[in-house]
């Protein structure tokens, strides 16, 4: 469905095009907010960045993320009802909290660039039992503080520094 282009003033005067459809909220490349309600969701390939707490609380169950996007920021699935992700290559930063308290959460596989998980980034996920990490991960912190359930790490690619 075409989406409602809406433009605005900023800050410093330049116009800044906002779409807003039934489903995405996005703004310059930075998916703001989910108003949906599907249990599967494919990030638009124009996304770049998951906004802080975009699909906080959702109902979303499964994301199909794509190559073009870079960052998922702070808190943005915390409370959601994920069951499994899957990172791709492209992801260079993850935020704190990004997935904290994902009840539902049972599968990570990380495939992110990345090398230092945030704290509390899986924390709480309390179903979550398998974690495969394909990064170059040199820290791992208290990323996974209070995950309960979890039985099944496997770290293919853990750099030590």
């Amino acid at each position: 469905p075409q989406g409602i282009m809406i433009s605005s003033a900023d800050s410093d005067g330049k116009e800044a095009e906002r779409t807003y459809d039934r489903i995405f909220v996005r703004h310059n490349g930075v998916l703001e907010k989910y108003n949906g309600s599907e249990e599967v969701v494919e990030i638009p390939p124009d996304v770049h960045t998951i906004g802080r707490q975009a699909f906080m609380k959702s109902t979303v169950k499964r994301v199909i993320f794509h190559e073009n996007l870079r960052e998922i920021q702070d808190e943005a699935f915390m409370f959601s009802s994920l069951e499994e992700i899957e990172l791709p290559e492209s992801i260079e930063y993850l935020g704190k909290n990004a997935f904290k308290q994902c009840l539902r959460l049972e599968r990570v596989v990380m495939n992110a660039s990345i090398t230092k998980l945030p704290d509390d980034l899986f924390s709480i996920c309390d179903s979550l039992k398998e974690v495969q990490l394909n990064s170059p991960i040199r820290e791992i912190g208290k990323s996974f503080n209070s995950c309960i359930g979890m039985y099944i790490a496997s770290f293919t690619s853990l750099a030590c520094a």
